[in-house]
């Protein structure tokens, strides 16, 4: 009973760890976000966080200095939470997210 047990909160604490592993961006994935193409937004470790500081609006494309990347405002997606959030695959984005009510 007592390795049962053991061998349970194992699978448990590994199985967790797991869904955990993809960090704060995960509702991302969780949500099936996708990109035009109709590829999932989200990969591991290919979305990340822009402070609102680093976010501006140029015509009608926010531009994210840090990055020097820009995206149109209309395909933008709305962020879960209050940041802005961009997932890149090899530089190229697929997916940006805007809080609510923009820069």
């Amino acid at each position: 009973m007592r390795l049962a047990l053991s061998i349970y909160l194992i699978t448990l604490l590994i199985s967790s760890t797991v869904a955990q592993a993809h960090g704060e961006h995960d509702w991302i994935r969780q949500h099936g976000y996708q990109a035009l193409d109709g590829n999932p937004c989200c990969g591991i470790d290919d979305c990340y966080k822009i402070r609102p500081e680093e976010v501006s609006i140029q015509g009608d494309m926010y531009h994210v200095t840090r990055w020097g990347a820009s995206f149109p405002i209309k395909r933008t997606l709305p962020s879960a939470d209050s940041y802005f959030w961009m997932c890149v695959d090899e530089m190229d984005v697929r997916c940006f997210f805007a809080p609510l009510g923009g820069v």
